[in-house]
């Protein structure tokens, strides 16, 4: 029986200690998992001294039910004391992930607030560079007033600089670069030559840009301009109406769009009335839309090679020196009223639409490389000089009604007719004419 209690009190102490050592600990090192070994110890060492006490005092007692009646307890309350302990654990574990979850949350919202500050940085940045363009801006517009033709040149390359360092600005600094080119019309200016290719240069560096600007409109109305040189760079629109050009004017490989031709672009170049007093170049451009009504052309007019999407339009225009249409794809072209003084070659006009000659003056008119399904009209035109036809089996649909002919052309052999072709010559105004019968 002593060795009964000492063991019972043994396990006690034992339990004791395990508990004091427990909750010395601190608190994220405590292992729950040593409170059960604590009940179980506590239980075992009651039941043994249940089992002394009851030796104690019926030393003949049956000690079955006592320990059985021990163990059952023990394992009860070691099985309650673990549920209630698990619990408690997934209960910590809940609130560690609730706790966790916050840690993201706030992680997240600091990570917000980076991105929100480093935004109002950004917008910051802009704003104070905005302020440096407007103020450039403005120190360049007044400097081009100023009557130092040196000091305008200056003023000139600013805003070349400011557009190249803003692209997205490039339309205000064209603008206003088109606007001193379209004032200095009005009184011979030795800058304006500098102006010119300032003006070109924006483009190009606009064009070339990280993010390219390519709809960029060029608006030189009524200027006065010499040796005009805008190839190679893609605009959205270049207008020269009513402008004077001295020396050549080369728009050689100008693009009014980087892609295909859309149905709602509005992309063209305008010439109408403007005055070119030497050659135009227009070879190999790229173009919806080429307006000339009213213009004159001093020289010859160069457009082989050329795209315009949609019409070419010469009505009432004047050419006096050669002008070249030879394998442009032109979407039609109208020549309405039109004088070419020299020798017009048009060759592979396009595939759709009309080619109008109506009422038409020609030096010499050259169409014998003109395709089947080609529709040439050429009613009440006249042709001074030559007039050559496609040779036989290709010949286009081309109407020739009240078509008049110089006496060189049908007397000579600048003009042959097309096989089955009745042609009925006659004298009208002193010009000899002919008249092509069914």
């Amino acid at each position: 029986m002593p060795i009964l209690i000492a063991l019972g009190v043994l396990l006690l102490g034992a339990a004791v200690v395990v508990f004091t050592r427990y909750v010395q600990r601190d608190t994220r090192g405590r292992d729950p998992d040593r409170l059960v070994l604590v009940t179980a110890l506590a239980a075992v060492g009651c039941t043994v001294l249940a089992i002394a006490l009851q030796l104690g005092v019926r030393p003949d007692s049956d000690l079955r039910p006592v320990l059985t009646a021990g163990i059952v307890a023990g394992g009860v309350v070691t099985t309650v004391f673990a549920l209630w302990l698990n619990h408690r654990r997934y209960r910590l574990e809940e609130a560690r992930q609730k706790i966790e979850q916050s840690r993201v949350d706030l992680d997240r919202g600091r990570h917000l607030l980076d991105q929100e500050r480093a935004e109002l940085e950004r917008a910051r940045e802009r704003r104070e560079d905005t302020m440096v363009v407007v103020e450039g801006l403005a120190k360049a517009v007044e400097a081009i007033g100023n009557p130092e033709p040196r000091v305008r040149a200056a003023a000139l390359h600013r805003l070349a600089g400011l557009a190249a360092h803003r692209p997205d600005r490039a339309q205000e600094v064209v603008d206003l670069v088109c606007l001193y080119l379209r004032t200095a019309a009005e009184v011979p200016d030795p800058v304006a030559g500098e102006a010119q290719r300032v003006l070109l240069r924006i483009v190009q560096r606009a064009n070339l840009a990280p993010a390219p600007v390519l709809d960029l409109e060029v608006d030189l109305a009524g200027a006065r301009l010499s040796a005009f040189t805008f190839g190679h760079v893609c605009v959205r629109a270049l207008l020269l109406t009513g402008a004077h050009l001295s020396g050549v004017t080369s728009l050689h490989k100008l693009r009014l769009t980087d892609q295909d031709f859309g149905e709602s672009l509005a992309h063209r170049v305008d010439l109408d009335r403007a005055v070119f007093e030497d050659e135009v170049w227009l070879s190999n451009a790229r173009l919806r839309r080429l307006s000339a009504r009213g213009a004159r052309f001093r020289q010859n007019l160069l457009m082989e090679g050329a795209l315009v999407a949609n019409d070419v339009v010469l009505a009432d225009s004047s050419v006096a020196g050669d002008a070249d249409f030879g394998h442009a794809a032109l979407g039609s072209l109208n020549c309405n009223s039109a004088v070419f003084d020299g020798i017009v070659r048009l060759a592979r006009p396009g595939e759709r639409g009309d080619v109008a000659f109506l009422q038409t003056r020609f030096g010499q008119a050259h169409f014998e490389q003109l395709s089947c399904g080609h529709r040439v009209v050429l009613d009440g035109a006249h042709v001074e000089d030559a007039l050559w036809l496609p040779p036989r089996g290709q010949v286009p649909n081309v109407s020739l009604r009240r078509t008049t002919l110089g006496p060189s052309v049908v007397s000579g052999e600048h003009f042959r007719p097309p096989p089955g072709w009745r042609v009925r010559q006659g004298t009208r105004d002193e010009t000899r004419y002919l008249e092509v019968e069914a």
